[in-house]
């Protein structure tokens, strides 16, 4: 564990970031892959209300991000094991692509 977190610490400038809530920071994160997982039945914070103008604004600040949208509550008390999943890829899609190939 502190391995990974001072490895995590050092890089931090390189690695993608999730955020499962969003914030007002759009352009400051715009410079690194991003995922934002919604939560279609979410009567809280509800993708286009929440998630989708961030969204918006990351892309319009010309960052990449990846946008999913999940059909479930706004804690994912029932899909918490695929939104991992989903996270999961996302890392692996990203540390694919930052890694340069080894032959």
């Amino acid at each position: 564990g502190e391995h990974l977190c001072r490895f995590v610490r050092s890089r931090w400038s390189d690695l993608p970031v999730i955020f499962l809530t969003v914030r007002g920071d759009a352009e400051k994160m715009a410079d690194r892959p991003l995922l934002c997982i919604g939560a279609g039945l979410d009567e809280c914070c509800p993708p286009p209300a929440h998630c989708l103008p961030w969204v918006n604004a990351v892309q319009a600040a010309g960052g990449t991000i990846r946008y999913e949208e999940m059909q479930t509550d706004h804690s994912f008390s029932d899909m918490r094991l695929e939104m991992i999943r989903r996270t999961a890829v996302f890392l692996a899609d990203e540390c694919e692509k930052a890694t340069p190939a080894v032959k």
